[in-house]
């Protein structure tokens, strides 16, 4: 069934159960915030990419205010709830944009055990060679997460294209294997000191582009 969310066009894909920091500074969106919180409400977040939106985005819930700047900014938490499908937009009289939105859900409901172990493991080797630390609070919601592809692409480095294609998928095995084998063409590179190193100096996140130069001189 459809609903009326305010939207936040972002180059910005938040998954579900991620969580995020947004500085709001513009008018028109404080007045979103302070609406969605009054109503205890969620507001769409819609990856834009040359201007333009996605038809696919994600519902997000304001989790706290994190803190309040002197010049009337603020930063808050979010954290991603599920996934939407735009079927209009129109713009709100306080200047933020509303959308008719509809609910995008995984089509079946089967395990994927093996696919989930192998894009684990593939995962794991590459942060064991890249010496990169990631925090225990990680480790523990992708255990405890339902679905695992989610929280391993939050770290896996992909571009907001690729973030945005995984997000359209619509079932987790294919969430898997997309992400195995991005985790394939990452760990062929991995021999290269330099490339460990850029790696390492990027916040400890593993991004595809990283790789490009690499792979474009061999060729």
């Amino acid at each position: 069934m459809s609903k009326i969310v305010p939207l936040f066009p972002l180059p910005l894909v938040v998954y579900p159960s991620a969580k995020y920091m947004l500085h709001i500074f513009e008018e028109r969106y404080k007045k979103m915030i302070a609406f969605v919180r009054t109503l205890d409400q969620e507001f769409g977040i819609i990856p834009v990419k040359d201007s333009e939106p996605a038809r696919i985005g994600s519902l997000v819930k304001v989790i706290r205010i994190v803190k309040t700047n002197e010049d009337g900014s603020f930063d808050i938490m979010i954290e991603g709830t599920r996934r939407f499908v735009l079927r209009s937009i129109l713009q709100h009289e306080d200047g933020y944009f509303m959308g008719e939105a509809d609910g995008y859900e995984d089509i079946g409901s089967a395990a994927f055990t093996d696919l989930e172990d192998e894009a684990r493991h593939k995962f794991e080797e590459i942060v064991k060679k890249a010496e990169i630390k990631l925090e225990d609070e990680f480790w523990d919601n992708l255990n405890s997460a339902k679905l695992k592809s989610y929280k391993l692409a939050e770290k896996s480095g992909l571009t907001l294209k690729q973030q945005q294609d995984l997000l359209i998928l619509q079932s987790e095995g294919e969430r898997l294997f997309f992400l195995i084998e991005h985790l394939d063409y990452i760990n062929g590179f991995l021999d290269n000191r330099e490339v460990v190193r850029q790696i390492v100096l990027n916040d400890g996140y593993i991004n595809k582009d990283t790789f490009k130069q690499d792979r474009e001189e061999e060729e």
